[in-house]
């Protein structure tokens, strides 16, 4: 199994990166983060959305996987992570096994995936007197579990988390930017803006004009 915990980036999802779940899920699990919506490299929530349901559903019919899917937001750009358990078994995709190495995934035969995985198993310290066990996961929340709206049961929108992210990251971005990043209306940023101030999650320090929006402590 690989020392670093495995972090691929893909510029957008399709079928075939299931592949790429079965390599990694092979390699001890890890992060797989999608940089954009689709080929076009457009990003808007409905898309992000539809990932966050696709993605594990895939997951689990073609490998038996349970992938779990989260937005991020690297600066001020949206990505979608998708995060990716430890095999307990080799796990093949429509008949192939695949391993994630060296910052590539390939095709590989499953007695010599067998022959990698029980060396390292074998080189793994163990505990005297208790059987060797592979781990089901990381341990990974999921997007439920680390959205703060469901953690306070807050009556947010899931682009009023989004729009918590980026401020996060730079409060001096503005309504017309996010807009952009998100592919929603301006007036649905400004909304979200009013929400989250009405939460007590956000204020404003300064005019409306040079100030910028922090988060409340």
């Amino acid at each position: 199994m690989a020392e670093a915990e495995i972090v691929a980036e893909i510029p957008y999802w399709e079928e075939k990166d299931l592949a790429l779940i079965c390599g990694i899920a092979n390699a001890g699990g890890g992060t797989i983060v999608v940089l954009s919506g689709d080929k076009r490299g457009r990003t808007d929530t409905h898309r992000f959305r539809k990932g966050f349901e696709s993605i594990p559903a895939l997951s689990m019919q073609e490998l038996s996987l349970p992938c779990s899917t989260e937005p991020v937001m690297n600066g001020t750009s949206l990505c979608l992570e998708v995060n990716v358990p430890a095999a307990t078994e080799h796990v093949a995709f429509r008949g192939s096994y695949y391993l994630y190495s060296n910052g590539a995934n390939k095709r590989i035969e499953k007695e010599h995936l067998e022959m990698i995985q029980g060396a390292a198993n074998a080189e793994a310290p163990q505990d005297e007197g208790e059987p060797a066990e592979i781990p089901a996961s990381k341990g990974r929340p999921t997007f439920k579990e680390r959205s703060f709206a469901a953690a306070n049961r807050l009556d947010m929108t899931t682009t009023d988390e989004y729009v918590l992210k980026v401020i996060e990251a730079n409060g001096r971005v503005t309504a017309v930017r996010i807009a952009d990043v998100l592919g929603v209306s301006e007036s649905t940023v400004r909304r979200s803006f009013r929400k989250l101030r009405e939460l007590e999650l956000i204020e404003r320090i300064g005019s409306d004009k040079a100030g910028y929006w922090r988060l409340v402590d």
